[in-house]
């Protein structure tokens, strides 16, 4: 999250960060959540990104793939054929 707050704070006009985790399991305070997106920052949780083309980040485009977190002993994921442009 401080990544991308200081990525906002040094010009850039959108910033997104894409999550595998979902909820509680995000890897950050909820207040860490919440700074970040009053100034801003989008947050999407359970998605991937999708890297079958290396052109994406000529363009600025990033294809990323819905994911379902199963909770066993340990985070498993299994993927959905789902798929967004950012």
């Amino acid at each position: 999250m401080d990544t991308a707050r200081a990525a906002l704070r040094m010009g850039a006009k959108k910033v997104t960060v894409v999550c595998l985790e979902e909820g509680e399991y995000v890897p950050a305070h909820d207040w860490e959540k919440q700074e970040a997106a009053d100034e801003g920052v989008q947050l999407i949780e359970s998605y991937s990104p999708k890297l079958n083309d290396e052109s994406f980040s000529k363009v600025g485009v990033i294809m990323v793939q819905r994911v379902a977190m199963i909770i066993a002993y340990n985070y498993m994921y299994k993927t959905d054929v789902v798929n967004i442009v950012i």
